[in-house]
């Protein structure tokens, strides 16, 4: 048992601590050399040096062409024979000392290859660690501290790969990594207060402690000692990597003081892949310290990476540099690193995550249905109507255009980040993905983070760094910061177009309706639908776009997939062109007849009149509905048809495009035809009181300038759509509280939705339908549900207008609504909201449920027990006003008085025919 112990000891143990202390030498030799040397004494030494060695190989040369080198072994051996003491000397030398000579030949061939062993185990492994931590930036010692952990836990890490663990391995070693780096932050003053030393260097002298500024350094490095560290990457529906590092608080204020201090900017010095710190910690009673917290968006299958990036020929045409490409080396050296990159994160859960990924985006279940109210029908058989998109400019398919478009795009993944680093802005890059002419990058940001206040001065600096004709668009939502960016390569003239696909989109959306006016506005860049749907909840919308911006084909996308899913017995659309004749191609008697119109279109540009009559007959048909259903004693349309199925009415889109170039008219009408007919007043009532009619608005128009859009018609339209406009002005109009500039669009199709509140804006690009696609369109619908008449005619709807009379009435006043610049903000207090109800309680009443309210941040930032009181007192205030104008509503029902210059005004039909014949009119048009 000894001689086994002694063996261990002079075999291995003596061995490997002699070569492990000629390794700490050797790295304290190179770490001083590097220390010390400048590039120009490198140089100066190199030709000191090359001078030298030429200098001897001439000498050497010319002794041995000259024959001197054998002249000496001549002379020598002469030597030896003429002088026999020096022979004996040799003979002597070789007698007496042969022994020792052998002995110590045997003791070098006996230990030598146990040293050799130690140096092929030492030197290896501890360059390696040396390289890992100089990369890392740590000591030798906490780099191998760190390895050396890892590798006597190996085999538990491994298991936990077969656990199901996301990256277990990269877990462990980062959580380490970070207190390692948190100790190397501090400089050696505080190592030195450790050791009681002072700022000199030298030893505490009588026992005492130094001065208050290096005891405080101890207790900050002692502090230092209790960081707890831990990151853990989580699978499943998160997809995430949540990483902490806590430093205990001391038990004195100026400890802790020094403590914030020292780690301050730490949070920026991490470089981790998906950890993203703060800049300094927060202070966290629960964990008793300071807490550096980063939570990102982590995918395993993803990060991975593909089979394209690995199977690359460096030789193919367009590789070389002369046609663009990185160059063979290059090429040939990037697929090398990204097939190492991907053997390394080939683990057992990122192929589980990447099958995963791929069944969710080919075999998707559509659970929409569960939870739908109703279900979309597919009327159209869209792929024997419409061709495949082809992208005019190029000729490139979709997948062509897409494959393209990602390529550039992941090869300014750098330039962005670089971009964004150097405008002082922090963030891990998410995600890239590609969508019309745009590329949109995402990236995570750290939990406080340090955004300007206004992104034009941003958006600017970048476009000026990346070399870009337009100027970016960013924004922020959920934590993450998104830029959508031209998808142009460096010198091209136009960026990259991937057409989008009208067929396939309404093929993939979603089976179950929240209700029945459900459009899809386009596609987001994940190829996502972007849906437009009106209810109860969201009544009205609309739509702004500057001439060529893709306007009136983006309002044709809404409309052809809410007929695609729909019949004309649930859903009949009404149509009405400020400008021209843009809707004719509808008309029921035309030659592409569409079943879904409600009355002949108008054109508000040539035919006035028809136009002011029919929006009049609205309002006046939802007077009916509203007398209707307190007649049978029900709140809204979907309980009336659910009781009354025989009676069943439709719900009604209106659409109305261009609606300013007849609201500006109104100034044109006098006396009682400007109280009858103006069009500002009937709109307002249209978007006040149609809700629970199930008549729906859709406005749209080029411009979003505020005085052209009457606030009392805007404050009760939250649903927006913002394709390009002209002016950054616009832009706050069109999309409000959002920061989005819209007016930094240029591709035609390209737009934001804010249709789900301004806390969850949507962007994507709308399908183009070609007129001669659209006719088609109406041919396969008439085919499906025959050719039908008009429920109202364009005589009939005139005629009532006529027969309509105007009353006066001073007594009674109309609810008003706020104005624009009155609605609630995203931060809106409770008690300015509640002021806000008590001033306009039918409009509160109306649009407490509507998401510019129920979005608010008092309503859903903080834990459900900080937002159960808010909800509550707001709950308690609605029920409150209700009972206070059910006396108007209810006057409202048989008659409406309302504002219209400095009359009071209301519209009624003469002895009543004109309500009992529209409903006859209805009753008998929808049994056709």
């Amino acid at each position: 048992m000894n001689q086994l112990l002694l063996n261990f000891v002079f075999e291995w143990l003596l061995p490997a601590s002699i070569v492990f202390g000629s390794f700490f030498m050797l790295l304290k030799s190179i770490k001083a050399a590097y220390q010390k040397t400048d590039i120009d004494r490198l140089y100066g030494l190199a030709i000191r040096l090359g001078v030298t060695i030429g200098i001897i190989s001439i000498v050497y040369v010319a002794l041995r062409d000259n024959g001197v080198f054998t002249k000496v072994d001549y002379y020598w051996d002469v030597l030896i024979s003429k002088i026999p003491i020096i022979s004996m000397f040799i003979e002597s030398f070789k007698a007496k000392f042969g022994n020792t000579l052998s002995e110590i030949k045997a003791f070098l061939g006996n230990w030598i290859p146990i040293y050799f062993r130690a140096f092929c185990i030492v030197y290896p492994i501890s360059i390696t660690i040396a390289l890992w931590s100089l990369y890392r930036r740590i000591s030798f010692a906490r780099g191998a501290n760190i390895v050396l952990s890892y590798a006597v836990l190996h085999p538990f890490i491994a298991l936990k790969y077969m656990l199901g663990y996301a990256t277990p391995a990269f877990d462990f070693i980062t959580s380490k990594l970070f207190v390692a780096q948190l100790k190397e932050n501090l400089n050696d003053s505080y190592a030195d207060a450790l050791q009681e030393r002072d700022e000199r260097g030298k030893k505490f002298e009588d026992g005492a402690g130094g001065t208050a500024a290096t005891q405080t350094k101890k207790a900050v490095a002692l502090a230092m000692r209790y960081t707890k560290s831990k990151v853990e990457t989580i699978g499943g529906n998160r997809n995430n990597r949540h990483a902490k590092l806590i430093i205990k608080r001391s038990r004195e204020i100026e400890t802790d003081n020094a403590i914030q201090n020292t780690l301050r900017g730490f949070g920026s010095r991490i470089n981790e892949p998906f950890i993203q710190f703060q800049e300094a910690p927060t202070f966290n009673a629960k964990e008793k310290g300071f807490v550096f917290d980063s939570d990102v968006n982590y995918h395993a299958g993803a990060y991975l990476g593909g089979w394209g990036d690995i199977f690359v020929n460096p030789l193919a045409i367009e590789n070389k540099k002369t046609n663009g490409g990185r160059g063979m080396l290059t090429t040939f050296f990037t697929s090398y690193r990204n097939t190492i990159k991907y053997l390394f994160h080939l683990t057992p859960y990122s192929m589980y995550d990447r099958i995963k990924t791929n069944a969710q985006y080919k075999y998707a279940r559509d659970t929409s249905v569960e939870k739908a109210k109703f279900i979309a029908r597919e009327n159209m058989n869209l792929s024997d109507i419409l061709p495949k998109p082809i992208d005019e400019d190029t000729g490139n398919t979709i997948a062509e255009a897409k494959k393209k478009a990602l390529e550039i795009a992941n090869n300014r993944i750098n330039d962005i980040t670089d971009a964004l680093n150097s405008n002082k802005i922090r963030g891990v890059f998410d995600s890239v993905a590609v969508g019309g002419s745009q590329a949109i990058y995402k990236y995570t940001l750290p939990r406080d983070p340090d955004l300007p206040s206004d992104f034009n001065d941003l958006q600017e600096k970048i476009a000026n760094m990346l070399h870009t004709p337009d100027i970016p668009i960013i924004s922020v939502s959920a934590g993450m910061l998104s830029i959508s960016l031209a998808n142009q390569q460096h010198g091209s003239e136009k960026p990259i177009n991937i057409p989008v696909d009208f067929a396939e989109m309404v093929k993939n959306r979603e089976k179950g309706m929240k209700g029945l006016i459900s459009g899809i506005v386009g596609v987001d860049a994940l190829g996502k639908n972007i849906y437009a749907e009106l209810g109860d909840t969201n009544p009205h919308m609309a739509i702004f776009g500057k001439t060529g911006s893709g306007k009136t084909v983006t309002i044709m996308n809404i409309i052809y997939s809410i007929m695609d899913a729909v019949t004309p017995d649930d859903v009949l659309i009404d149509f009405i062109d400020g400008k021209g004749n843009t809707f004719e191609f509808l008309r029921s008697d035309g030659e592409h007849p569409n079943p879904f119109v409600y009355t002949q279109p108008a054109d508000g540009s040539g035919d006035l009149k028809y136009t002011r009559c029919k929006i009049l007959y609205w309002e006046n048909e939802i007077r009916r509905r509203i007398a209707l259903f307190k007649d049978r004693n029900v709140s809204k349309l979907s309980e009336f048809n659910r009781l009354f199925p025989d009676e069943k009415l439709p719900e009604v889109l209106l659409v109305f495009d261009e609606f300013t170039e007849v609201t500006d008219k109104d100034q044109q009408l006098k006396g009682d035809d400007y109280i009858k007919y103006n069009v500002t007043d009937r709109i307002e009532y249209i978007a006040k009181m149609a809700r629970s009619t199930g008549i729906r608005l859709l406005l749209a128009n080029q411009t979003a300038r505020k005085e052209k859009l009457p606030g009392k018609i805007m404050a009760n339209i939250t649903g927006r759509i913002s394709l390009g406009v002209s002016e950054r002005i616009e832009a706050e109009i069109a999309l409000p509280d959002s920061d989005i500039r819209s007016d930094l669009i240029s591709q035609a199709g390209e737009f934001y939705s804010i249709m789900n509140g301004i806390k969850h804006p949507e962007h994507g690009n709308s399908p183009y339908l070609s007129d001669d696609q659209m006719k088609d369109l109406n041919d396969e619908l008439t085919r499906v549900f025959g050719k039908r008449e008009y429920v109202v005619t364009r005589e009939e709807i005139i005629a009532m207008a006529e027969n309509t009379e105007v009353e006066h009435d001073n007594d009674n006043l109309p609810y008003d609504s706020p104005l624009e610049e009155e609605l609630p903000q995203a931060n809106t207090s409770l008690d300015d909201l509640i002021k806000l109800c008590r001033k306009y309680p039918q409009w509160a009443v109306e649009n407490a449920e509507n998401n510019m309210i129920t979005t608010l941040d008092i309503f859903t930032k903080g834990t459900p027990k900080d937002l159960k009181k808010p909800k509550q007192t707001f709950r308690l205030l609605i029920n409150e006003l209700r009972g206070k104008v059910v006396q108007d509503e209810e006057r409202a029902m048989v008659k409406e008085p309302r504002h219209a210059g400095n009359a009071l005004s209301t519209v009624t039909g003469t002895e009543g025919d004109f309500s009992e014949l529209t409903e006859a009119k209805i009753k008998e048009k929808l049994k056709v």
